[in-house]
Order: C-alpha cells, then sequence, then structure tokens
C-alpha cells in the first residue's frame, strides 16, 4: 500500500487518483466517485472536506491504507494546531506500527523488553512477557524459554 506524504493535501488526493486511474478531469473523477462534480470543486477551493466515505473512496483509488487517509481528513479539519498535531503523530504511530509487529515477529521478547523500559510496573511487564509468550506458541514462533524462571506460576 503506498502511503501517503506526512504534509498532503487533499488536491495530492485528487491528483493521485486522476493520475492512478487515468481519470483526465476532475469532473469525471466525481461521476466515478458517484457524486456531483461540484464536490470535487469544492474540496479544490477549500469550500468544504471529503466525507468518511469519500475519503476512503479517494484512498482506495490512490493506493493509500484507508486508515492514513481518514487520518489526513481529520487533520485538515481540525480546529486548532494542537488537535491537528494529535493526529499527526496518530497517523506516525500508525505507519510504525508494521515495522513493531515485523519486529515482535522477528524477536518475540522485543515486544517484552519494550514493554518493560516502558512500564515501571514489574508486575505488569512480567504479564506482557507471559502474554507475548504465550501469542508467539500459538503463532508456532519458537520463542526462549528461559523467561518461565521468573514467573513459573503463570506458565501453562
Amino acid at each position: 500500500m503506498l502511503k501517503s506524504p506526512d504534509d498532503v493535501t487533499v488536491d495530492w488526493y485528487i491528483d493521485t487518483a486522476r493520475e492512478k486511474a487515468r481519470i483526465p478531469s476532475d469532473g469525471k473523477l466525481a461521476i466515478g466517485m458517484e457524486m456531483a462534480r461540484v464536490n470535487v470543486n469544492h474540496w479544490r477551493q477549500k469550500k468544504s472536506l471529503p466525507s468518511d466515505e469519500n475519503m476512503v473512496k479517494l484512498a482506495k483509488l490512490t493506493g493509500v491504507d484507508p486508515r492514513v487517509a481518514l487520518i489526513d481528513c481529520k487533520i485538515w479539519s481540525a480546529k486548532d494546531p494542537a488537535t491537528a498535531d494529535v493526529w499527526r503523530s496518530i497517523k506516525k504511530a500508525l505507519k510504525l506500527l508494521p515495522l513493531f509487529l515485523l519486529l515482535i515477529l522477528a524477536k518475540p521478547s522485543f515486544a517484552a523488553d519494550f514493554a518493560a523500559s516502558v512500564v515501571k510496573s514489574e508486575r505488569v511487564s512480567l504479564y506482557i512477557m507471559y502474554s507475548t509468550d504465550v501469542v508467539c506458541r500459538r503463532l508456532g514462533i519458537l520463542v526462549s524459554t528461559s523467561r518461565a524462571d521468573l514467573i513459573p506460576s503463570l506458565w501453562p
């Protein structure tokens, strides 16, 4: 899936959708999206923003993850810079999620190590390590059993 640029605009989505779908005009894009031509014109003129449903349609046409596209729309509609910054941080976290999951699959202890560094409570950290090992075992991923010595009462 294509990732949208960090500071993307609705114009980028329109232009990219038209380019990828080989649509010659904004009007034909609107027709293809089953909407009035004026809607796309209003997006271009910054008179309105796409609805969530239309943003998902644009995302599919551009190849951008619809979740990212919806966050972009929330960034544009934010009433103040602080709110927009919160949405940008969510977008950044969403983009990092696949890398985080890959690290967990490649090195199951990564999740436990990460949780232990973030969560100060030893009891919670041990539970997270136990949970990570259980999930990995169910997925058929070989995990270290050395943690079993830490909390043998929790291991099956």
